[in-house]
C-alpha cells in the first residue's frame, strides 16, 4: 500500500457517484503545484474519491489537505494518479 499526503486546489466541483455495489461516493480532482527537475512550475492532477459524503459539496478552487491510499494505473499511454481519500481538511478557496 502507498500512502500519500497532498495539499492543493479542486480543479472542478465534487460529484456524487454510485459504485457497482450501490454505495455512494464523492469524486473530485485536486491540482498540486510544485517544481519539476529543471525548476519550472508544474501542476500534478490527482483523481480523488471518498465514501465520506460530508465532502459532496466541495467546490472548484477550494483548498484541501488530504491523505489516503495512492493507486497508480495505466489508461492508454497515460499514468492515472488516483487517491482513495481517508482524511480531508478544508482550507480557504482561491477566491478568499
Amino acid at each position: 500500500m502507498q500512502t500519500i499526503t497532498l495539499s492543493g486546489y479542486l480543479t472542478e466541483n465534487a460529484e456524487t457517484k454510485t459504485d457497482k455495489r450501490g454505495y455512494k461516493y464523492v469524486r473530485f480532482k485536486v491540482g498540486c503545484e510544485g517544481l519539476d527537475l529543471a525548476g519550472s512550475k508544474t501542476t500534478t492532477i490527482y483523481r480523488c474519491y471518498t465514501y465520506n459524503l460530508e465532502f459532496e459539496n466541495l467546490k472548484q478552487g477550494e483548498l484541501v489537505f488530504l491523505s489516503g491510499t495512492q493507486i497508480l494505473s495505466m489508461y492508454k499511454d497515460s499514468v492515472l494518479l488516483d487517491v482513495k481519500v481517508q482524511n480531508i481538511t478544508r482550507g480557504l478557496s482561491q477566491n478568499n
